[in-house]
């Protein structure tokens, strides 16, 4: 991108820092991104002391009702916020 770029997004123009010139404008046309939301949950076994994670897109899921297994040492339990 040139010294002096701005990008007009939409009906937007969108400043980049150190890019001061307004001389410069590209437009970008019909760009379209899905965006989707992961929720990592970060677990520690009180059995082993190691640690794993657990990715999930399910907005609603309530980790304290599941039922895990550590990877580590096999110790099965439910997870306590």
């Amino acid at each position: 991108m040139a010294e002096g770029t701005r990008l007009l997004i939409g009906r937007a123009f969108v400043a980049f820092p150190g890019f001061e010139s307004q001389s410069h404008c590209h437009y970008i046309n019909n760009i379209m991104f899905k965006a989707v939301k992961e929720t990592i949950w970060h677990l520690t076994c009180t059995n082993c002391k190691n640690w794993f994670t657990y990715a999930t897109m399910e907005e609603k899921l309530c980790i304290e009702r599941m039922q895990l297994h550590c990877p580590h040492c096999g110790k099965k339990g439910s997870a306590k916020k």
